[in-house]
């Protein structure tokens, strides 16, 4: 069977179709679900946001008037399930390193990764919430102006100027 375009995926979460949920999270599941864990750095709390983000998916997706923009409106819902997630933890969850990789066997390559990690983590950790995150939606989830502005609710103009802003910070630091 050929592979569903985004506009099919829609079409057939519409239609009560299996095969458009099921693709979606296939197709996307992993994007945002390093979306969801960079946001709220926590590993479970994220695949909950991913979880919650198909389910209302799945149930709105009529409501979305676009089809061919199912990824920005995805990120969209994965967004205000973070922020429910963070309103509903009501605490600040201390940022987490990844690991440099134990079983790496050229430990100074494992040492030099974690500790440009660090220097990455350091960096973007000097930046507000809103400057970090449009770092992330555009650095490690690729995405255009257009399309952060989508998943912010603000127009693609705005998108790129936080961008813009958010970069100058970044080199400022």
């Amino acid at each position: 069977m050929p592979e569903m375009d985004d506009r099919a995926l829609v079409a057939a979460m519409v239609a009560g179709d299996p095969r458009g949920l099921d693709g979606a999270y296939r197709r996307y599941a992993p994007r945002l679900y390093a979306y969801c864990r960079a946001t709220l750095r926590d590993a479970d709390a994220a695949a909950d946001a991913v979880q919650d983000t198909f389910v209302i998916a799945g149930r709105r997706a009529g409501q979305l008037r676009e089809p061919e923009r199912l990824l920005p409106w995805l990120y969209a819902i994965a967004r205000h399930e973070c922020l429910r997630h963070i309103r509903d933890r009501r605490r600040e969850v201390p940022a987490e390193l990844d690991d440099a990789g134990a079983d790496t066997a050229d430990l100074g390559a494992g040492v030099r990764a974690a500790e440009a990690r660090e220097l990455v983590h350091a960096a973007a950790a000097g930046l507000g919430d809103g400057d970090r995150e449009v770092i992330e939606l555009a650095l490690r989830h690729g995405l255009s102006a257009v399309d952060m502005g989508a998943v912010l609710g603000v127009s693609g103009n705005h998108a790129h100027a936080r961008l813009s802003r958010a970069r100058s910070q970044l080199g400022a630091g």
